[in-house]
């Protein structure tokens, strides 16, 4: 049984803070150096901020997998797949009173077998997915309601409902079981919830099928296509009938409301390891290849139809001169932040610069985008554009006093020139005319 590869990821509540995950847990606090000094045991990891370690939480051998809570109510709960086929509760600040009643809590399966996958709701914070590989009688998909200790039969809409007051209020003595359990004797490679729509989540199964399940309905799942791509499932925050998933060399893109074929396929020279959706930034994909020195940036561009193919813009990123990239993570919050972490356990706060769209008018301005909602302009009247010393400006300027249509008297266009050279030729202009 091997350990889950390093990984890494943001607080989706704290945005300072994130955590490293392998053998050991480890959390961090990001924090802007001042006066340009680094404090010990802090460590740079941009020009402008270091991090520090808070917390550390080991012998996590069997590891296979994690998902942060989502909900500010517990900051810095995990829960932790296990190579075993529990789920675990665990938490990064084990003296804190709010987590104390549930660090250590466990939910786990009829048969042993591996945890592959594991996902909290990201809306309704008691529901959690747990994906398994297969076991002959068994499903592979258990959804655990937290605030539940035992499944009620005919409650199919007992993850439906949620009394904040009660959560986390079990009997610690209590055996939990799950409240909806799907795919039996198959196995789950991936999982993940649609945002907009809490009730729905998308499975990679059985090596060969994606899967549309609804919690409000039991009995089957509610969408289905054959396909071998089900790694890395990862639906797109801003375009929720569009998801992403890997296998091999290739990734690729999916329309659930066209399920039976892919959008687009998209090869890559190396194993796919890692696919994730900016939250910031709308149809930015980012892929990580195994062994990989660069993340490849796709920027889908859905056209006006939904028959037309999406465009699709590709570029590189580099953060690390010579090392490989191990994994990353973008920032929840703070536009075209990433984070990444290197073969070496080197760390990178990293900003991408966007490409951008220019513009020049016939009047000297120049326009262009900056992040997702603004636009930069400078013109003749910026301080800035003397430095640039732009022939065209004074052209115009020239132009609009009359330059060069001084007449009888052409020694005045001389004046208007404000040019030693252009002085001395229409002052010789003046002279044999």
């Amino acid at each position: 049984m091997c350990a889950m590869k390093v990984d890494i990821a943001w607080s989706p509540t704290e945005y300072n803070r994130f955590i490293t995950v392998g053998t050991d847990i480890q959390l961090y606090e990001v924090e802007d150096i001042k006066d340009g000094i680094i404090k010990p045991p802090a460590f740079l990891i941009s020009d402008s901020s270091c991090a520090n370690l808070i917390s550390s939480s080991s012998d996590h051998q069997y590891l296979k997998c994690f998902s942060w809570y989502p909900k500010q109510e517990h900051p810095l709960l995990l829960a932790v797949g296990m190579a075993n086929g529990r789920v675990v509760l665990e938490s990064l600040d084990p003296i804190s009173s709010r987590d104390a009643e549930i660090v250590g809590r466990e939910f786990i399966p009829k048969q042993s077998r591996s945890c592959n996958c594991v996902s909290w709701n990201p809306f309704e914070a008691n529901v959690l997915i747990s994906g398994l590989d297969k076991h002959r009688g068994d499903n592979c998909i258990l959804v655990w309601d937290v605030t539940r200790s035992s499944y009620i039969p005919g409650a199919i809409d007992a993850v439906t409902s949620f009394d904040r007051r009660s959560m986390f209020s079990l009997d610690s003595a209590s055996v939990p079981k799950p409240v909806l359990e799907f795919g039996p004797s198959e196995s789950t490679q991936s999982v993940h919830w649609f945002r907009n729509n809490p009730k729905l989540f998308v499975c990679g199964m059985s090596l060969k099928y994606l899967r549309l399940y609804d919690t409000r309905d039991g009995s089957k799942h509610q969408e289905s296509t054959t396909s071998k791509a089900v790694y890395n499932l990862c639906v797109d925050p801003d375009v929720e009938h569009r998801l992403a998933s890997s296998v091999d060399n290739c990734f690729v893109l999916w329309d659930v409301r066209n399920f039976e074929k892919p959008v687009v396929t998209i090869n890559e020279p190396k194993p796919v390891t890692k696919l994730c959706w900016s939250p910031t930034r709308s149809g930015l994909l980012a892929v990580l290849c195994k062994d990989a020195s660069t993340i490849n940036l796709y920027d889908i561009q859905s056209p006006a139809g939904d028959e037309v193919e999406p465009a699709v813009v590709e570029r590189n990123l580099q953060p690390f001169t010579s090392h490989s990239i191990m994994s990353f993570a973008w920032h929840p919050s703070n536009e075209n932040r990433m984070l990444t972490i290197s073969q070496n356990n080197q760390l990178l706060d990293y900003t991408i610069f966007d490409r951008i769209t220019l513009n020049w008018s016939p009047t000297s301005e120049i326009v262009w985008t900056y992040g997702r909602k603004i636009l930069q302009c400078v013109d003749s009247r910026d301080e800035f554009y003397s430095c640039l010393n732009d022939i065209s400006v004074k052209m115009r300027k020239r132009a609009c006093q009359g330059y060069g249509l001084k007449m009888p008297k052409i020694w005045m266009n001389a004046e208007l020139a404000d040019d030693p050279n252009l002085n001395g030729v229409w002052m010789w202009l003046d002279y044999i005319l």
